[in-house]
């Protein structure tokens, strides 16, 4: 029976001499990765301020919206930057207008309405979604 026991002891000790050197390696890993993470922390965190405080001073960020043409006698084309929840529509006139905080179904409404000029105006400028003139 002793040497049972001695058999199930040896058999604990290595697993638990394993069991730290497995911690050991992860302790070094994780340690190596926070170093990596704190130099990336360095690298964004001053691109964040900087794009913050362009926002903050009024400095457009340059985004291109993709438009898709229409057939309207009011509207030209239609896009929709869904990370931004931005609609954007340029006019027959050759006007683009921005309007912000729009949902999805809205622009979805608008490209699949049989008049897109009577959508806009009842789904889009009726709702006073907040908007900008945009110069191209």
């Amino acid at each position: 029976m002793d040497r049972f026991i001695e058999s199930r002891y040896d058999a604990l000790h290595c697993w638990h001499v394993e069991c730290e050197l497995n911690l050991t390696k992860c302790s070094s890993r994780i340690a190596a990765s926070s170093t990596i993470i704190r130099r990336m922390i360095w690298v964004i965190a001053p691109a964040a301020v900087l794009l913050s405080s362009c926002t903050e001073a009024g400095v457009e960020q340059q985004t291109k919206t993709l438009r898709t043409p229409v057939s309207s006698s009011a509207i030209r084309s239609v896009g929709y930057d869904e990370p931004r929840h931005t609609l954007e529509i340029e006019f027959n006139n050759g006007d683009v207008y921005e309007y912000f905080d729009v949902p999805e179904h809205v622009f979805n409404g608008l490209m699949n309405a049989d008049s897109h000029g009577r959508y806009f105006h009842r789904h889009v400028r009726s709702a006073s979604y907040r908007f900008r003139r945009v110069n191209e």
